[in-house]
């Protein structure tokens, strides 16, 4: 960099010096100052960096630095990174590395709250927690922001561009508290569901963090040190984050080092970078080989760490041990008290963040709508129109559906009712999201017809009707969806009810009873359907025993079919005679003149073994639908010794099944 910018930089420095009062403005023009730095001169900016720190380690006798730091690395190790410990010892002389003034002090604090932030009263403040399902536990903890737009005091314009191209357009609700904690420069324990985005969470505070300390100590991170630290368990998750804070730091260029197995480039680190993602394993052979001195981190993250912690607890202490760095631990569980004793410990002065949706259901205007004849859509469809031709004045609807077709042909429906109607879903383009729903804030909209992913965004609207078209498969999603109407106090929910709901409407019946809140008629119904449910309410045993014995169940239904498809696919095998010695088991009895399945029978069993009557496909992690029959492994399909289906069983069998349906 020029003398003209060594200067700037130079009175930027002695700006910030100065009187707290005053640093708003300088703290927000040095930072854009500092961007257009980096975007123009960074790798001269590096170059000259490193050479003045080269000089000041051959001249350490000489002159007065600020802050030394003790480098266990010899000379010998310098010229010959091949020599081995045992020599490295024998022959070690301390180095010295200029370092700035606060890296002995925690980070400061670059937080300033936004006027609308801090308007909150603290009833607001309460409601809007709750709404976005974030419990906190702490002193002095900062509100919760509603945009990234309250904090531009705090972020670089330059960050801030980056976020927006890359979709971060509003902020997750456990960001909504998580940064402006980490912007105080506080220790912090992160809990929450994985994908709820605290990844991101931690790392725009880390990089304005970096920003600050290379804008004051006028230099990088020195030879062997890492300005901040994140540990992941595995490789993939390294670089996972590895991506998102490049994608981040593309217009600032700031250097990023990843350590794992099969990138394992030590010289990233021995020459020094600001961030630094490693694995436990590779973090220790760092430390053995004297490669890294965590004594220069100002900020250490701890990705997944009830795992880490039982995997690696020695790494791990050494990180939480750091007596000034901010350490952030992540963790996609909910920790234990006892657990969270001790890790305060560690973290003094920590803010715990935990983002749980709690299944709650007081306090809400539920209406349920019996559909249960088929065809359930028309029925729905039907009931939505009459629905809309009753509404006279001004109103907000949001409209949920599970499939993208049929959040389209709903709109498309209701075009011919209102023209105030637009759709979301995850395949609209990111632009037309934004533009959408900054309609739909403003008014220009009246109904939202939309999928899950309008949950992701916690700037929404005071919404007054909220109708749930298609009932999801898990219940809190269910919960997700009727916490949008929590946003106005006389909102009303409308709940759809098709015969194939029963898993989630018993569920809602379990959580009803629960709470003490009375049993809607139409929801038993339908919710008497499922086995788990109707053998609690008649054996009066526990529900939740219940839904892990079903689960079980499905489990060994899934393993059952697998084994037999894939038999089916292989073809049978005669096996050996020492494999047949005492065995009863059917594999080692089936005669090797027996053909295997029709195609037309893989496919009958594999509709049955399904058990959807809606035709609707089920992944593994879905509820399964039960009968009386449900805890027993479905008969596989009769077959002839030409390979013809038996037509009369499967007569019988479906005869069976629509008497016990009857019966029902």
């Amino acid at each position: 960099m020029n003398d003209d910018a060594d200067d700037t930089v130079q009175g930027r420095g002695e700006a910030l010096d100065g009187d707290d009062a005053a640093t708003l403005d300088a703290f927000l023009k040095a930072l854009g100052e500092v961007e257009t730095d980096f975007n123009g001169n960074h790798e001269e900016f590096v170059a000259n960096t490193g050479a003045t720190i080269g000089s000041e380690q051959e001249s350490q006798t000489d002159c007065n630095t600020q802050c030394k730091t003790p480098d266990p690395i010899s000379q010998n190790h310098l010229n010959d990174e091949t020599k081995s410990n045992h020599n490295l010892e024998d022959g070690a002389t301390n180095m010295s590395l200029t370092v700035p003034d606060k890296e002995r002090e925690s980070l400061p604090n670059i937080y300033r709250v936004d006027e609308a932030v801090d308007a909150l009263s603290l009833q607001e403040v309460v409601r809007l927690k709750k709404r976005l399902g974030i419990e906190t536990t702490g002193m002095r903890v900062p509100k919760p922001i509603g945009s990234f737009l309250h904090m531009s005091s705090s972020i670089t314009p330059g960050l801030q561009r980056r976020m927006q191209h890359m979709g971060y357009t509003e902020p997750t609700p456990i960001q909504c508290q998580a940064m402006p904690v980490l912007l105080q420069g506080r220790n912090a324990i992160l809990m929450g569901e994985s994908g709820c985005g605290k990844t991101l969470a931690y790392l725009v505070p880390l990089i304005c963090h970096i920003l600050s300390l290379i804008r004051e100590s006028r230099a990088v991170a020195p030879r062997r040190c890492a300005f901040g630290v994140i540990m992941a368990l595995t490789r993939e998750t390294s670089h996972q984050i590895c991506l998102i804070l490049s994608k981040l730091l593309k217009s600032l260029g700031m250097r990023v080092a990843t350590i794992t197995t099969g990138y394992d480039n030590y010289n990233q680190v021995i020459s020094g970078t600001e961030f630094l993602i490693v694995t436990p394993a590779k973090l220790r052979d760092l430390l053995n080989q004297n490669c890294l001195t965590v004594d220069a981190a100002r900020f250490v993250v701890l990705e997944d760490f009830p795992k880490i912690y039982q995997k690696h607890p020695d790494e791990v202490e050494t990180l939480l041990n750091h007596q000034t760095a901010t350490k952030v631990v992540v963790s996609n569980v909910i920790l234990g008290a006892e657990t969270l004793n001790v890790m305060r410990q560690y973290l003094k002065a920590s803010v715990t963040v935990k983002y749980l949706v709690v299944p709650s259901l007081s306090g809400l205007t539920l209406k349920w709508i019996s559909c249960l004849k088929e065809p359930s859509r028309v029925q729905k469809t039907t009931f939505l129109g009459d629905l809309l031709s009753h509404f006279h004045q001004a109103f907000r609807m949001v409209i949920f559906a599970n499939e993208r077709a049929t959040v389209e042909n709903l709109c498309q429906f209701i075009t011919h009712i209102t023209e105030s109607v637009a759709f979301l879903h995850e395949e609209v383009v990111r632009d037309v999201v934004a533009a959408t729903l900054e309609q739909f804030r403003t008014g220009g909209l009246r109904i939202l017809v939309t999928t899950d992913m309008l949950l992701k965004h916690v700037t929404l609207p005071s919404i007054d009707y909220v109708v749930i078209f298609d009932m999801p498969r898990n219940f809190s999603r269910f919960c997700g969806r009727v916490t949008v109407a929590r946003t106005h106090e006389k909102a009303v929910v409308y709940s759809l009810l098709a015969k194939y709901d029963h898993v989630v409407c018993a569920h809602i019946c379990h959580q009803l009873t629960e709470e003490g809140l009375p049993l809607p008629r139409v929801v038993e119904q339908v919710a008497l359907n499922w086995k788990p449910y109707r053998d609690s309410r008649q054996n009066r045993r526990d529900f939740g025993t219940l839904i892990k014995e079903h689960k079980e169940v499905e489990v060994a239904m899934r393993v059952a079919t697998a084994i037999a498809k894939g038999a089916d696919d292989t073809g049978p095998t005669s096996a050996s005679p020492s494999e047949c010695v005492g065995a009863t088991s059917p594999q080692c009895t089936v005669s090797t003149s027996q053909p295997p399945l029709t195609h037309a029978a893989a496919q009958s069993t594999d509709c049955n073994s399904s058990g959807a009557p809606s035709g609707r496909k089920y992944g593994v992690e879905d509820d399964l639908s039960s009968d009386d029959d449900a805890d027993v492994v479905p008969k596989r399909q009769l077959v002839k010794p030409a390979g013809l289906i038996d037509l009369e069983k499967v007569k019988q069998r479906r005869t069976k099944m629509m008497e016990n349906n009857y019966n029902l």
